[in-house]
């Protein structure tokens, strides 16, 4: 890779990395994923910095924790002072495009130069107070798992509308294009509600889904934080069979739906001049944890399907071919280790305070690029 790459950075909304065929699934289908996975690597040790929407996505995209940009909830605007990769990207030269599912508050840019998909009308106009946290707090349903099954929502056409768009993009810099690019498509799915298109969810459901043994452990016999969390989402009887079989299969139809959406702009990538200069990253802001315990939306960090990254379903992609190839489910067996500097790749960072790389999500992105090659 002679030139500074393109970067095509994908996002999904809860995608739980163990629901994947590169890391063991044995019934979802997520050939394009696969496939990105088998040609690129994947990053085993990337752990997200929040299991929260916001929170984790801001950190990915600022490269520093949760703590130290102040987005602690969903109702935690990033602040504009605060540079993103496309403030960088955009000083170093690039030409930046979001497009999709990311930001919450008035800023809709936050750094990139052009949205091509804004967020969803209520994410722009968000309630910014905070979410309440007294004793008595609850969901006003469990809605999240029950309102399930095949059907479609708004979310699905917002997804495919991302696609057409970002499709359109890809499209048109592989005919002419005067300077490298970064284009990040979000995606909402997985995130519920788990309305499915009936062609996936009739994929998995019924014979296709195992339900996890620990679903109906007891709520008084767990941590009083997880019995408060349980009653806060109306989680603490457990779902009888029927509805967990059904929120299962359109959660799995959902992920392959997205994996679908995610080979549209991989094909447009591997079909065209982009294919020998183009990064292609996908990322999850954070995992799902879909009933082990009977924990249904990824609230926590301390068990295996709510640690959302450390099976990362992060790939990475580029060129030379020798340099990129490995084979499916060999990856680093080192988290990376931070470091402390101003990005050398950036002619124009001194108008940016230093970019603290700290172990966040972004670090798999920063780890496996060198700073020469942008």
């Amino acid at each position: 890779m002679s030139q500074r790459p393109n970067i095509l950075l994908i996002m999904s909304d809860e995608h739980d990395p163990a629901v994947t065929g590169c890391y063991g699934h044995l019934n979802i289908e997520t050939p394009h994923l696969d496939r990105l996975a088998s040609e690129g690597t994947t990053f085993d040790n990337a752990y997200t910095a929040c299991p929260i929407c916001v929170p984790a996505r801001m950190s990915f995209m600022t490269g520093q924790y949760v703590h130290q940009i102040g987005t602690w909830d969903n109702g935690s605007p990033l602040a504009s002072s605060i540079p993103t990769m496309g403030s960088y990207l955009e000083a170093a030269g690039y030409e930046t495009a979001i497009c999709g599912r990311h930001f919450v508050g008035p800023e809709r840019l936050h750094g990139f130069g052009t949205r091509l998909m804004d967020d969803a009308e209520k994410w722009k106009h968000w309630n910014m107070s905070a979410p309440s946290r007294t004793p008595d707090a609850r969901r006003a349903s469990n809605s999240h798992v029950t309102e399930c099954g095949p059907g479609e929502n708004w979310q699905n056409d917002y997804d495919r509308t991302a696609a057409d768009l970002s499709e359109r993009f890809l499209k048109s810099r592989a005919q002419y294009a005067d300077r490298p690019f970064l284009l990040y498509t979000g995606f909402m799915n997985p995130h519920f509600p788990l309305l499915c298109p009936r062609e996936y969810f009739d994929r998995y459901y019924p014979d296709r889904v195992v339900l996890p043994h620990t679903r109906t452990e007891p709520c008084e016999t767990q941590h009083p934080s997880i019995q408060q969390l349980r009653y806060w989402l109306r989680n603490e009887e457990p779902l009888d069979d029927a509805i967990s079989t059904t929120a299962t299969a359109a959660y799995y139809g959902l992920i392959s739906f997205t994996d679908h959406l995610i080979g549209r702009l991989l094909n447009i990538v591997d079909n065209s001049s982009l294919r020998d200069n183009t990064v292609v990253i996908y990322v999850s802001d954070h995992g799902e944890m879909g009933g082990p315990r009977y924990m249904a939306k990824a609230m926590l960090l301390r068990t295996r399907r709510a640690r959302p990254h450390d099976h990362s379903p992060s790939e990475y992609r580029g060129q030379p071919a020798h340099r990129r190839r490995c084979q499916p489910h060999r990856h680093p067996p080192h988290p990376y280790r931070p470091r402390q500097e101003t990005p050398r790749h950036c002619p124009a960072a001194a108008s940016y305070p230093p970019l603290a790389v700290t172990p966040s999500p972004t670090a798999p992105f920063l780890a496996n690029t060198t700073p020469s090659a942008l």
